[in-house]
């Protein structure tokens, strides 16, 4: 559900490079481009999260790419190699659904200024990169569902590590060390002793544990916006 914003500003984007070309507006497309590419900056400037193209950007980024497209004949124009782009832009960054519905609604549109056989081949590109764009979705979606499970792995090894065996751990140790503390006979401080180096190695090991899942979940990518 949360995608449905962001794919209803991409169908948007295209529809409006798609019409605008049609009207009288068609004489102010520098302006009008330049606009959005100043907004786009200003956006991406004085916005914290650098890299998160959100709905906003998105739309932004492709209504200029689509005033590029449809402005200069659709799929025999110079900036179409800019959809290659911006397809995989989406698909790195958001669910395969995503860019595949609007992939198929850009085809559409595409389709209506197919007057040759070149504008028919780069009809075709688009076609052929749909399922390359769903891959990477599905490849991108899956590492993200797998970072998300050793996190939360990580967040419950921790808990149990600190409040629960650590602290049961150093209680064996210091009723061994009372026990110790009983005079017991020559054969029951060996037993206490080795009770106490088992303990004490099980702490090392729980420790080389913890540092190895957040030495884990340090080379993980933050997605974080």
């Amino acid at each position: 559900m949360s995608n449905i914003p962001l794919l209803l500003s991409l169908c948007l984007s295209a529809l409006i490079g798609f019409v605008l070309p049609l009207t009288p507006l068609n004489y102010y497309f520098p302006q009008l481009i330049a606009l959005l590419t100043l907004l786009l900056v200003l956006h991406l400037y004085f916005s914290p999260s650098h890299l998160n193209f959100g709905p906003l950007r998105l739309f932004l980024l492709a209504t200029i790419v689509h005033l590029c497209l449809f402005a200069t004949h659709g799929l025999q124009s110079p900036f179409y190699f800019l959809l290659y782009f911006l397809i995989l832009l989406i698909s790195f960054r958001h669910p395969p659904t995503t860019s595949l519905i609007y992939t198929v609604c850009l085809i559409l549109f595409l389709s209506q200024t197919l007057n040759s056989i070149p504008s028919l081949l780069n009809l075709l590109s688009l076609l052929l990169i749909t399922p390359f764009a769903w891959l990477i979705s599905r490849q991108e979606q899956l590492f993200n569902l797998a970072s998300t499970t050793i996190s939360a792995q990580e967040s419950d090894t921790n808990l149990w590590l600190s409040l629960k065996l650590k602290d049961k751990i150093n209680r064996i140790n210091s009723l061994c060390q009372q026990l110790v503390n009983t005079k017991p006979t020559k054969q029951q401080k060996n037993l206490l002793s080795q009770i106490t180096d088992q303990t004490t190695s099980i702490l090392t090991s729980a420790s080389t544990l913890r540092q190895d899942l957040q030495d884990t979940s340090s080379t993980l990518p933050d997605d974080t916006p």
